[in-house]
């Protein structure tokens, strides 16, 4: 009985990722900084998420960028860039899908 109680717990838990979008306006651009928790081999996902971001002519990436993985815990995504009022949530939202096919949490950006 107590086998069976265990075996129908374990086919119940999923394991979920949770992922966050997020959009400041400083000055004349918006900056985005998305955060995905459990993302493993982060520089491989980054210069994947980099590439995809590319495909976008309207989200020309500037000088204040970073992708990286923060601690605690391990495997924790940052992703955080500015970009021009052309490059819309969607952009951002299509281009993680397109490097993560979403493995790590969906994202909203505004």
């Amino acid at each position: 009985m107590k086998f069976t109680i265990a075996v129908s717990a374990l086919a119940f838990a999923t394991s979920t990722f949770a992922a966050s979008c997020a959009r400041h306006t400083p000055a004349a651009v918006y900056e985005y900084e998305i955060i995905a928790e459990g993302v493993p081999n982060i520089p491989d996902v980054c210069g994947r998420l980099w590439n995809e971001l590319s495909q976008f002519s309207s989200c020309v990436v500037g000088t204040s960028h970073s992708c990286e993985e923060r601690a605690p815990p391990n495997g924790r995504l940052r992703w955080v860039f500015s970009v021009g009022y052309g490059c819309d949530g969607g952009a951002v939202e299509a281009a993680w899908w397109d490097a993560t096919l979403n493995d790590y949490g969906a994202i909203d950006c505004p």
